[in-house]
């Protein structure tokens, strides 16, 4: 008796196997996009540091300038200047004052989290010359157009 009781356990566990493959064989189109994501998750990555890697380059770039021109302005008109929320070096410090504010506004400019006018014009403002929002607007071109639609064709 306790040998059948044995095999009756082993039955109901096959039989519950069995049912899991069935429903499994259900949730197939589930099964392949999970696989597939899975399956994606290292290009992923590498996509994600390039775009990180082009932040950063950016992102240094930015730091630079914001600083050439906060520390012109310190000298000029006093340490208070960068405090002055009326001042365009306030803002200045604000999206490029280091370098995870300056990737975290670069990240938001690309993605739609930040207008583009809000940055281009401190940079117009607080810059006596053309060339950063220049750059800028490189920099939003070139990420857009290029690097996103490449990353873009492989993954679809």
């Amino acid at each position: 008796s306790g040998i059948t009781a044995l095999r009756i356990i082993r039955v109901l566990r096959v039989v519950r196997v069995v049912k899991a493959f069935r429903i499994m064989s259900i949730f197939r189109e589930l099964r392949v996009m999970v696989s597939s994501t899975l399956g994606c998750l290292v290009p992923l990555a590498w996509a994600c540091l390039l775009l990180g890697f082009i932040q950063w380059c950016f992102a240094v770039y930015f730091i630079h300038l914001a600083t050439d021109y906060i520390v012109s302005a310190i000298a000029l008109d006093g340490p208070d200047v960068i405090f002055d929320k009326s001042k365009p070096y306030y803002q200045l410090r604000e999206y490029f004052g280091s370098v995870w504010s300056a990737m975290y506004t670069l990240f938001q400019s690309v993605t739609g989290g930040i207008d583009w006018d809000g940055v281009t014009r401190t940079l117009n403002d607080s810059t006596d010359a053309i060339h950063p929002t220049i750059v800028y607007i490189f920099f939003i071109a070139f990420t857009v157009f290029a690097v996103l639609n490449v990353i873009t064709g492989i993954f679809v």
